[in-house]
């Protein structure tokens, strides 16, 4: 499994994976690469790698990104044409039990059929002193985004 330091935990994660691989017989050996280049020569150019992401918005983004057949993120290079329609019938639908209902039936193919492990999610609580001003609001990451140095103060 290829790993780097990219993302904290990153690293720590496959060794736990290759500790709880040992249980099952499965010998797996955990090759760390330098941060720098991991995205343009390891991520989806070697067959089992390690990759994070952050939040988004919308279930819909994550997954299209993610499982969408066509998709350029598509790591496992899995394909559903029924997840695909799926996919097209959630963003469409405006009944939010039949969106959940069309989610879960997409989740439940993917934990099914797809070549991805997903060890964990991330939670991202943000806190920050009633004196602490202009940290941005965005959706996709911890504290705006990893952008709010150059914004923050403290009122007086």
């Amino acid at each position: 499994m290829d790993t780097s330091d990219t993302a904290v935990g990153d690293v720590d994660m496959c060794i736990t994976a290759q500790f709880e691989a040992q249980k099952i017989g499965l010998k797996l050996n955990v090759r760390r690469n330098l941060a720098d280049g991991y995205w343009g020569t390891i991520f989806r150019k070697m067959p089992f790698y390690m990759s994070t992401w952050s939040s988004r918005p919308t279930t819909d983004i994550i997954l299209s990104s993610l499982f969408y057949s066509e998709a350029p993120y598509n790591e496992s290079q899995f394909k559903s044409a029924r997840v695909d329609q799926l996919l097209v019938d959630g963003r469409a639908q405006t009944d939010l039990a039949l969106r959940s209902e069309i989610y879960c039936e997409i989740q439940t193919i993917i934990h099914n059929e797809a070549g991805n492990i997903i060890p964990w999610h991330q939670s991202i609580v943000d806190g920050a002193f009633l004196k602490v001003r202009g940290i941005p609001m965005v959706p996709v990451n911890s504290l705006g985004g990893g952008e709010w140095p150059e914004y923050i103060c403290l009122d007086s």
